[in-house]
């Protein structure tokens, strides 16, 4: 078997594992969002065996590795351990990418003032009215047993980390499994990742367009507080 094959348009996320265990071995209070977690743990119709699609593609599979019929079942149960795993790879990584938009919002780093007629600071930190909502409402249910807050930080990071951590685990599991599999190619990799992105698009616009709305707050939001900076006066708050 050749080395390992690596999907080009898979995130490489370079985040250190050590790091990342003391970051969230701190917050061991904290979990990940349960959507994400539902997803992950669910598998998609359109991968499971009596998915006819899915059979055909694993039967185009079986033709570009040659397979014959022969421990035919046993390479179908690989080929969909591996769909599964790219799978969630690719969710995982669009969540990364929408907390990483969380995460830069809250440092400020979201915008990058690149035209001049902007007019309004792209530098200050503005939590999205998702984050502020699950910190109100992990606050309130802390305060019931503990004196502890959890701050709108300490989440991001916690679920970015944790997203890299749960990623790179899989992408193991992923590159151990293509390995062993005599046969798998970049033919084959790129008909089952054409095939999960086909079945993920509705999922990947949801993930855009709430990365959209999120940089769509953050310019309301800022350009509110560039307004009450310049000392508005009555009437020009009115109109």
């Amino acid at each position: 078997m050749e080395e390992s094959i690596l999907s080009q348009k898979m995130t490489e996320l370079t985040t250190t594992t050590t790091m990342n265990d003391v970051i969230i071995k701190n917050n061991s209070s904290l979990s990940i969002d349960k959507t994400i977690q539902d997803r992950l743990e669910i598998i998609p119709s359109y991968l499971k065996e009596e998915n006819k699609t899915f059979q055909s593609i694993i039967d185009q599979v079986l033709c570009l590795m040659n397979i014959s019929s022969i421990g035919r079942d046993n390479i179908c149960n690989d080929l969909q351990h591996i769909s599964i795993l790219m799978y969630k790879m690719h969710v995982l990584s669009m969540y990364h990418l929408l907390w990483t938009t969380y995460w830069k919002s809250g440092l400020g780093q979201l915008i990058k003032q690149q035209k001049n007629y902007i007019f309004y600071s792209t530098n200050i930190s503005i939590w999205p009215k998702e984050i502020k909502r699950i910190i109100t409402t992990m606050n309130e249910q802390q305060q019931q047993h503990t004196d502890t807050y959890t701050s709108a930080m300490d989440l991001v990071c916690y679920h970015r980390q944790e997203l890299e951590r749960q990623l790179r685990q899989i992408q193991i599991q992923w590159n151990e499994k293509v390995n062993h599999l005599s046969g798998y190619n970049l033919k084959v990799e790129q008909l089952l990742q054409d095939y999960i992105i086909q079945n993920q698009d509705e999922f990947q616009k949801e993930i855009e367009h709430k990365i959209e709305l999120v940089t769509y707050d953050y310019q309301i939001e800022a350009i509110k507080q560039e307004f009450n900076r310049q000392n508005p006066t009555e009437y020009q708050v009115c109109v």
